[in-house]
């Protein structure tokens, strides 16, 4: 099979390890990315050179615009790529009413080739009249439509009746062995930015019922840091509290051998849910056992190798910790279990499978509806 995946994530060196998985499977594989781009926390652009990264080609098309995903893609420049190509399949990777999905439906559609389309967007969005018409002849053009999280896939296919799933856009690097080394008390962590929509204040309540010992690290900084540590101090669990900050990656990674579990309480506001469970499936990867609130994609990616909560229960928070404060052989369990979860559905060799069964799937779908596929 012959695939172009078109993506300003993919700029990024990085961000291709799904797509040297799908080219060590037997895929010809080209990335459509953007000519310039700026990496987190760099003011300087960097620009991309035609070339080949490990068996993938990199064809830089011309952009005009600011941020990433405002960028006006060139329709010549896919277009000359999808000629010369020739995919079997196209996926792009954004929404449908941006401007890199209209730009490659619309070159695509010329030589009558299949598009995927992936979104990411799982809350409403009342769209300016351009990107109302983009999304209608994006969705309207489309052969297959996938999404990272299923809220994102749920509003993304709303009556269209094309071959649907769920789709993850980056793979989870995980550990050939674990070693994890947790010493008593009960250690638990919680990773992420400090912002009500995180649900550290819940947390918080959860362990005010919490019986026996235990200690909770906060990792992470934000706004909300101040109220929070008040929010501590008087229910009475400071002194259990380890204030972290923001630590590299490099850093987290090394955490994970120091945690019993991973907490992950946040809550759905208007304006967001979480995204993709990126990091219960980082913490799953290193063995560390995750309870979750149902939140966006959290239930997707833990699970039934995690525990998982109603978002904004401190009860129900309280009664998954303490099941894994107080019986070791659940914890492990869980921990094996997760670990077994990422390594077969969230891998880059895994992504790579689930690509190609979808991509069959739209291919050999054609004019026809096909049943939506659930998540892993």
């Amino acid at each position: 099979m012959r695939a172009v995946l078109v993506s300003p994530a993919l700029a990024d060196p990085a961000e291709r390890g799904r797509l040297h998985a799908l080219a060590a499977s037997g895929v010809t594989v080209a990335a459509a990315v953007p000519e310039r781009w700026r990496a987190p926390g760099e003011r300087e652009a960097r620009t991309v050179t035609w070339g080949e990264d490990h068996g993938i080609r990199i064809v830089p098309i011309k952009v005009g615009g600011g941020a990433m995903g405002d960028l006006r893609w060139s329709r010549r420049g896919l277009l000359r790529l999808f000629r010369d190509f020739r995919p079997d399949v196209i996926q792009v990777e954004g929404e449908p009413s941006s401007p890199v999905a209209a730009a490659t439906v619309a070159a695509a559609g010329r030589l009558r080739l299949p598009v995927v389309v992936v979104g990411s967007e799982g809350v409403r969005r009342t769209p300016s009249l351009l990107q109302g018409m983009r999304r209608q002849r994006v969705l309207a053009r489309a052969a297959g439509l996938a999404a990272i999280n299923r809220r994102a896939l749920e509003l993304l296919t709303e009556g269209r009746q094309v071959p649907a799933t769920i789709l993850p856009l980056r793979g989870i690097e995980a550990p050939l062995v674990t070693r994890r080394a947790p010493v008593e008390p009960f250690q638990l962590g919680f990773v992420g930015r400090l912002l009500p929509e995180r649900g550290l204040d819940t947390l918080f309540q959860a362990l005010v019922l919490l019986r026996g010992d235990w200690m909770l690290t906060v990792v992470g900084a934000g706004p909300a840091q101040p109220a929070l540590e008040a929010l501590a101090e008087r229910v009475g669990i400071s002194s259990r509290v380890v204030w972290r900050g923001g630590l590299p990656n490099e850093q987290v990674t090394a955490l994970w051998p120091t945690l019993h579990a991973l907490a992950i309480p946040s809550r759905s506001t208007p304006h967001w849910v979480e995204p993709d469970g990126r990091l219960a499936l980082e913490a799953m990867a290193h063995g560390v056992p995750v309870v979750a609130s149902a939140c966006g994609a959290l239930p997707d990616a833990v699970g039934d190798a995690g525990l998982v909560v109603e978002e904004d229960n401190a009860d129900a928070l309280t009664l998954a910790l303490r099941v894994l404060q107080t019986d070791p052989a659940r914890r492990e369990a869980l921990a094996a279990a997760g670990r077994q979860r990422v390594l077969a559905h969230f891998v880059n060799a895994a992504l790579a499978r689930r690509y190609l069964e979808f991509w069959s799937r739209v291919l050999g779908a054609g004019d026809r509806a096909a049943p939506r596929e659930t998540a892993a």
